[in-house]
């Protein structure tokens, strides 16, 4: 990114970081997150892209849900195995890894959402985690 280090005091992204190597965008945060700062996530578990394949959910004619799911589940074993993965698709991001990553990252008092009664993306889908928020803070 193209700010300098320690330069905000919080980062709020939401519904997007799956779409990239959301280690080096998770880093480049780190980066320019000042000691002490706050980091907002909203992201996707298994459950989401898993219930994707049975209920479709905003398909239209440019879109389906379960290609979109289908390529994602794909695109995440691709990214296991190899460390690569296809630029504009999704990767799944499983709560417990992504909350590992951030604690080697230097995050600290990370917290599980979801933080509203009003989630775009519910919590689980028949006991598999779907969406879920996550809060924590930048060590000083």
């Amino acid at each position: 990114m193209p700010f300098e280090n320690e330069a905000f005091d919080a980062v709020f992204c939401y519904s997007v970081i799956y779409s990239t190597d959301y280690k080096r965008s998770i880093a480049e945060i780190y980066r320019v997150l000042k000691p002490g700062g706050k980091l907002f996530v909203n992201t996707n578990d298994w459950g989401w892209y898993i219930k994707n394949l049975f209920v479709t959910h905003n398909d239209s004619p440019g879109f389906s849900s379960r290609l979109m799911a289908t390529q994602t589940i794909l695109n995440t074993l691709r990214f296991g195995i190899t460390g690569s993965r296809r630029k504009g698709r999704n990767l799944v991001m499983p709560q417990a890894d992504f909350h590992r990553f951030l604690m080697r990252t230097g995050f600290e008092e990370i917290q599980s959402g979801p933080f509203s009664e009003q989630a775009f993306i519910p919590s689980d889908w028949h006991s598999l985690r779907a969406g879920y928020d996550t809060i924590c803070v930048k060590g000083r």
